[in-house]
């Protein structure tokens, strides 16, 4: 599994692609942002992540990573400008 960036997942899968991977919905995942293993910028963030999506041989879906400032405010955060994807391929 790999983490990219919003533009390189348009650039692997299409613009409509990406768009079906974010509009299913981000709910809270239960993952703990650990400082050994995860990306600086995610630590004291929550992980948030939508349905995978199924495109030719991937899974690509879609996270989000909200401080509690976010999800106090969440109809005003930006979803689409701060969205990561995971693309996994499957067999």
């Amino acid at each position: 599994m790999k983490r990219i960036t919003k533009q390189e997942a348009i650039e692997s899968f299409g613009k409509e692609n990406v768009k079906a991977a974010m509009s299913q919905g981000a709910e809270p995942t239960s993952r703990v942002m650990n400082p050994s293993f995860e990306e600086p910028s995610h630590i004291g963030k929550n992980e948030y992540a939508g349905d995978p999506v199924d495109i030719e041989g991937f899974r690509l879906t879609a996270y989000y990573y909200l401080t509690p400032e976010d999800e106090e405010n969440i109809d005003s955060f930006d979803w689409d400008d701060n969205v990561e994807f995971e693309a996994e391929e499957i067999w």
